[in-house]
């Protein structure tokens, strides 16, 4: 539906996606290699993750028209998109002031807010965080939002709203029931998140106590290496190259059972900023007793959560191992 803000239209879509959305977070490194891949120096080239949607929903019957026109009509406007996982409820509201945890939610000034209440929805606008009152002459901070105009809301829920675009074209799949679209957002704001706690440490490094999951009966690895064939096209064929070992890479599938795990891995996600930062993580070699803690990077600047329902969100990290 559309709605206006502070004299601008948006587009609010607060219809449930299906499980095939998925959201994708992507920070950028430069990373040098040294000649023979014994050592590598990384570089951060942006500060804040870059973070897209590919977004699936279902109209049914009376609701395909509509939607139908509103994603022809609008589809070089500007999009609010709720993050359904990121969630908090907050005392009766009467006001331009909401009163709660700002920490829970990860909203700065002029960003946007979702307030549900009794099946009604309110997009409003954030303009300043906390305010002060003085009591009894001293001033006293109370923590919240200041919003852009006074609503009322009983008992409501909050999410954030990511500030959208359309990425690309949108396609569907239409019959005389149902139509569903299937569409890309990206969004405009760096979304910068805290970054988690450090966790215990290893030789002046994160170690991460994952319990990594198999990819239905396995752990998908592979061994990369460099490589130069000489083929004259007659005669004798050369192989050589440059480094010293070939490199291992896993892919590791971990599960989020519910929204705070969530939460958490992309704090961590941040704390690694991509390929950035590496970390020390126990594999299957050891045993309990002596495992052994091997040192790794991720080996891609992006993450993509896939939604199972039910709070459970599901990803794939790809990382390789530096230790020679």
């Amino acid at each position: 539906m559309k709605v206006t803000i502070n004299e601008r239209d948006y587009i609010l879509l607060t219809k449930c996606p299906l499980l095939e959305t998925t959201e994708r977070y992507e920070f950028k490194t430069d990373v040098h290699q040294s000649f023979d891949a014994t050592e590598e120096e990384r570089i951060p080239l942006i500060d804040a993750a870059r973070q897209s949607f590919n977004y699936s929903m279902l109209a049914y019957k009376a609701e395909i028209q509509g939607m139908f026109d509103t994603f022809y009509d609008e589809l070089r406007a500007e999009y609010l998109i709720p993050q359904m996982l990121e969630t908090v409820t907050v005392s009766d509201i009467d006001g331009d002031f909401i009163d709660c945890d700002t920490s829970l939610l990860n909203v700065g000034v002029d960003s946007f807010i979702l307030v549900k209440s009794n099946n009604t929805f309110a997009a409003v606008q954030v303009t300043e965080i906390g305010r002060y009152e003085v009591i009894e002459e001293v001033p006293t901070y109370f923590d919240g939002f200041r919003i852009h105009t006074a609503i009322e809301a009983t008992s409501p829920i909050l999410q954030p709203l990511r500030l959208c675009i359309i990425d690309g074209d949108m396609t569907a799949q239409m019959n005389a029931l149902v139509f569903k679209p299937q569409v890309t957002f990206r969004v405009l704001e760096n979304i910068e998140y805290p970054i988690s706690a450090a966790p215990e440490q290893f030789n002046s490094e994160d170690y991460c106590d994952w319990k990594v999951l198999l990819n239905g009966d396995y752990l998908d690895v592979s061994f990369s290496q460099h490589q130069n064939i000489v083929d004259g096209g007659m005669g004798n064929i050369w192989g050589y190259t440059h480094w010293m070992g070939a490199k291992k890479m896993f892919v590791l599938r971990l599960l989020m059972r519910n929204p705070q795990e969530y939460i958490d891995l992309k704090k961590w996600f941040y704390r690694r900023r991509g390929r950035l930062n590496a970390f020390y993580l126990q594999m299957f070699e050891g045993d309990k007793n002596n495992p052994v803690k091997r040192l790794f990077r991720l080996n891609s600047d992006a993450i993509e959560f896939n939604f199972k329902g039910a709070g459970i969100v599901e990803t794939n990290v790809p990382v390789v191992e530096l230790t020679p």
